[in-house]
């Protein structure tokens, strides 16, 4: 549930999460409840140029679909998974804005699913906007490590085309495990570049090129798949990919489209969008379909099919997924 609480001084947002679960399969039944705050703050505004922010926000930029190399604080910002709820940041804040400028100063004390290297953290962002274009630039500083800097750009030519891309430079590790062949964090380069085309009607084509020097090199990933053969820990493999709640890459180099229907379509909504690891060409396709059946009912339905060999990406741990479900709006 959602709810907010707006006049003009301040807004107040409070969003609850309640999920329930219940698995059966060969080992039995296992059911899980958990409930958790996705979001929880207030903003206020000191002047029409200044404001604050405090509490569980959820804190995100950048125009990169696939992966958001910009972001210390949200790598994968969720916009690859239709169906996971993202919770915000634990962060005090005060934005200020000055003609096409916008300044950003704030501390970052953790978060429900943050990871553990970006708690406690200070955060300054800058972003210009222009007529046609939009560039940011970020520096984070966590207690006791090294510093994250990165920027992001976009570039609208005509009421088509959409040019954009995202960096950073930083020490922290894209992965974690328990196995030996991950050496200690240097600083590593992230980077995408990525093109959108809006058609006539509305859908939209993107594609995105993501280089992640945090990476395992081919002989690295070699060597962590045969240690994981070898204690037959084949499920650290899922741990390794999913840190602080969020979706993580094992290699260095991918390639992702995106073809979707247009976003103002209030009754039905679709993507196709199909991923590479450019290095060990292990493949990754999620189809996504929605349709309004009442103002208040929406059916859904997913599909993510996964191909490559055992000791790649995308073949090693989920090989086909479906889901079909129904969104009920209670107000």
């Amino acid at each position: 549930m959602d709810f907010s609480l707006k006049s003009s001084a301040a807004d107040f947002v409070l969003k609850p999460r309640l999920i329930g679960e219940v698995r059966e399969g060969d080992s039995g039944k296992l059911s899980t409840a958990e409930g958790y705050l996705s979001q929880a703050f207030g903003r206020f505004r000191i002047r029409p140029d200044l404001t604050m922010t405090l509490g569980r926000e959820l804190l995100t930029w950048g125009p990169a679909n696939f992966r958001s190399p910009s972001s210390p604080y949200y790598y994968d910002s969720g916009k690859t998974r239709p169906l996971e709820d993202v919770p915000g940041v634990d962060i005090a804040r005060i934005d200020w804005s000055a003609g096409r400028w916008t300044s950003t100063v704030g501390f970052v004390s953790g978060g429900r699913q943050n990871d553990e290297e970006w708690r406690q953290s200070s955060l300054l962002k800058l972003t210009y906007r222009g007529n046609d274009f939009l560039v940011g630039g970020i520096f984070s500083k966590p207690r006791n490590r090294r510093s994250f800097v990165g920027g992001h750009a976009q570039f609208s030519i005509g009421d088509a085309w959409l040019l954009y891309g995202e960096l950073s430079s930083t020490t922290t590790s894209n992965i974690t495990t328990t196995s030996s062949t991950l050496a200690a964090a240097a600083r590593a380069t992230v980077g995408t570049i990525g093109a959108a085309y809006t058609f006539e009607g509305g859908a939209s084509l993107g594609a995105e090129y993501l280089h992640d020097g945090r990476g395992y090199s081919r002989a690295a990933q070699a060597a962590y798949f045969s240690a994981i053969e070898a204690s037959l820990a084949s499920s650290q493999i899922a741990v390794d990919l999913r840190r602080g709640g969020q979706s993580r890459l094992l290699g260095r180099d991918y390639l992702n489209i995106l073809l979707q229907s247009n976003l103002q379509d209030p009754s039905t909504y679709w993507r196709v969008s199909p991923t590479v690891n450019l290095q060990d060409r292990s493949r990754q396709l999620l189809l996504y379909g929605e349709h309004s059946l009442h103002p208040r009912i929406a059916l859904f339905g997913s599909l993510l099919w996964s191909s490559g060999g055992r000791s790649t990406e995308f073949g090693a741990v989920v090989r086909s997924t479906a889901t079909l479900g129904l969104k009920i709006f209670l107000m």
